[in-house]
């Protein structure tokens, strides 16, 4: 009497269909919770993946294309700097590329890496 149910013809025992239901209900449950947490983190990869790579991919971008311009400024420059040495300074030849090496890379690099890296800083949250 303790697994019993009152049913149309009076008291009848605790049966497969009283069970069922709830087993079913049970398992659906659980089902749907795990392939929802399946479905959500792989979305969620998915996600983090498109936007890790579109990240790198842009960033990249932005760093070839600052080391053009730093590139071609330091050419000029040197060219300038090669030009304006060996014309009215008169320094030979064998100390203008050492000259010129030495202060692009003392004063001009230091300054435009600074500025890559405060750009570079303000694009990544």
């Amino acid at each position: 009497m303790f697994f019993s149910k009152r049913g149309r013809n009076g008291i009848q025992p605790f049966n497969h269909s009283t069970i069922q239901p709830f087993n079913h209900s049970t398992i659906q449950s659980f089902n749907h919770s795990i392939i929802h947490s399946f479905i959500h983190s792989f979305i969620q990869a998915f996600k983090h993946s498109i936007i890790q790579s579109f990240n790198h991919s842009f960033i990249q971008a932005i760093k070839q294309s600052s080391n053009q311009a730093i590139k071609q400024r330091y050419h000029v420059f040197i060219t300038i700097f090669i030009t304006f040495t060996k014309d009215r300074l008169k320094i030979p030849y064998f100390l203008l590329f050492p000259l010129s090496l030495t202060l692009a890379l003392t004063l001009l690099f230091p300054l435009s890496l600074i500025r890559a890296t405060t750009f570079l800083n303000h694009l990544i949250p």
